[in-house]
């Protein structure tokens, strides 16, 4: 195969990745907790990836490294959704030469909960939103349960629909370089592509996957079979973290600061200054939080102009950035 056809069949074949698959060991005495931790920016998961791509008499060796980053880009899916992001890296080599692919994919928990959800993912610098959220981000829910299954048809504009499945096995211990872990065995489905993961809910993640899948590369029948390991992980931010936010009020045509506006963010609540409009909340507790600004007794307007409010995250506090309008309809 030529060099640019296995950069290209990795990249969909990662993609496909992208609903997990795995890899595993011998039975485990006592099964994990069920419940999937609550997952930050700044979480990362690092695995070691080998496989081969095989075609008309051909195979081709691949390895190297993907990597799992949670980033908060402030993101609103257009059902108006706050998702986080993670960023996929993959390093690796086939056919001795180097390649360095990026994928995204735009998640959320709702209402804060721990059953994630699948929204769109980005390529090329641009978001693509899937027409209903995908349920099972990491292809079950929590609790997990064995004997859980799910399968669902993805659509999103442009792009041809997929069926996705998964079902929970059941449980069995697994080594990996990062550890020995016990875990949840999820089978998984997409469009033909198979696999089973190892997935530990106290991680967020699988722990390792092998995926097998034959797909047609411009006519040609082309097998892949490609295994990842956890080698490292930082999910070191606890679920109980608190954080705050500074920001500002302000008119939006004459940028002059408005103050004695309440601003209430994940149930704590901080009140605007003048001359500036800027505010200060503390002890917000970790995770996806809807703004909410109403006026005081003593709010005055400053004309019938749409109002922004300027939300500037701080440390482990998951909020968009930098502004939210508020209709000048909404303030009485």
């Amino acid at each position: 195969m030529r060099r640019h056809t296995v950069t290209v069949l990795v990249a969909a074949l990662v993609l496909v990745l992208l609903a997990g698959c795995g890899g595993g060991g011998g039975p485990a005495p006592t099964p994990p907790s069920p419940d999937i931790r609550l997952i930050q920016p700044g979480d990362q998961w690092s695995y070691n990836m080998s496989g081969t791509l095989s075609a008309q008499g051909q195979t081709v060796r691949i390895s190297g490294t993907m990597t799992d980053t949670v980033y908060d880009l402030g993101l609103v899916s257009p059902s108006g959704q706050m998702c986080l992001s993670q960023q996929r890296v993959l390093n690796y080599t086939a056919n001795g030469q180097q390649y360095v692919e990026t994928f995204w994919l735009h998640f959320a928990q709702p209402g804060g909960g721990r059953s994630l959800y699948t929204y769109g993912t980005r390529e090329g610098g641009s978001d693509s939103w899937y027409t209903s959220p995908v349920d099972g981000y990491l292809d079950t829910r929590s609790p997990v349960v064995v004997g859980d299954q799910h399968s669902q048809t993805v659509t999103s504009p442009g792009e041809p629909a997929e069926t996705r499945t998964w079902r929970v096995k059941g449980t069995e211990s697994v080594s990996v370089p990062a550890g020995r872990f016990t875990a949840y065995v999820i089978e998984t489905t997409v469009d033909g592509a198979t696999g089973t993961g190892w997935f530990v809910p106290s991680l967020g993640h699988k722990v390792k996957r092998d995926m097998v899948s034959t797909v047609d590369y411009q006519g040609t029948p082309v097998t892949a079979n490609l295994s990842l390991s956890l080698r490292s992980y930082d999910t070191s931010v606890p679920p109980s973290a608190t954080g705050g936010v500074t920001g500002r009020i302000v008119d939006v045509v004459s940028l002059q600061g408005i103050g004695n506006m309440t601003i209430t963010i994940g149930g704590q609540q901080g009140v605007s200054q003048a001359p500036d409009g800027s505010f200060i909340i503390s002890n917000i507790i970790i995770g996806n939080h809807q703004v909410v600004v109403t006026p005081t007794a003593q709010f005055v307007p400053v004309s019938a102009a749409p109002i922004y409010v300027s939300v500037q995250a701080g440390t482990y506090t998951n909020l968009p950035d930098p502004i939210y309008v508020i209709d000048p309809n909404y303030i009485p």
